[in-house]
């Protein structure tokens, strides 16, 4: 099935999405003290531009970062190239803040519900001692 070029291919692609994910991880590390809100609005771009993949050409059927492509085509054709691979973009841009944003919101909620209950926590083991308190008396 994969034979010749098929093969080469994937490896490249696996060589380049594995370098995307140590630039990723190395562009998140100085920013680990920084909001999440932070991060979630520096790395997406970023990842973005890197992993939208995008047809060579129309008729092809092989497969290249969107951005690489998008600056091809306007050395080629103007600023009418860059259409076809901006829409790509934009939607892996719009899904990927989606889920950046609804993880966001998920551990917010788990740890509002943990602070929650640790305050409860508290409460009721100052009432139990005040309780003792006035037992003794």
């Amino acid at each position: 099935m994969f034979t010749g070029d098929g093969w080469s291919f994937w490896i490249v692609w696996t060589i380049y999405t594995s370098v995307g994910l140590i630039v990723l991880a190395m562009l998140r590390y100085p920013m680990r003290r920084a909001n999440r809100w932070l991060q979630l609005l520096l790395l997406i771009p970023v990842a973005t531009l890197m992993f939208t993949p995008l047809t060579i050409q129309p008729e092809s059927e092989y497969w290249a970062p969107a951005a690489l492509v998008m600056i091809f085509e306007i050395e080629e054709q103007g600023m009418t190239g860059m259409v076809r691979g901006l829409i790509p973009l934009i939607l892996t841009y719009l899904g990927l803040m989606l889920i950046g944003i609804s993880i966001l919101f998920t551990k917010s909620k788990k740890s509002k519900q943990n602070k929650e209950m640790d305050s409860s926590q508290r409460v009721t083991k100052k009432q139990t001692t005040l309780d003792d308190l006035s037992l003794d008396e």
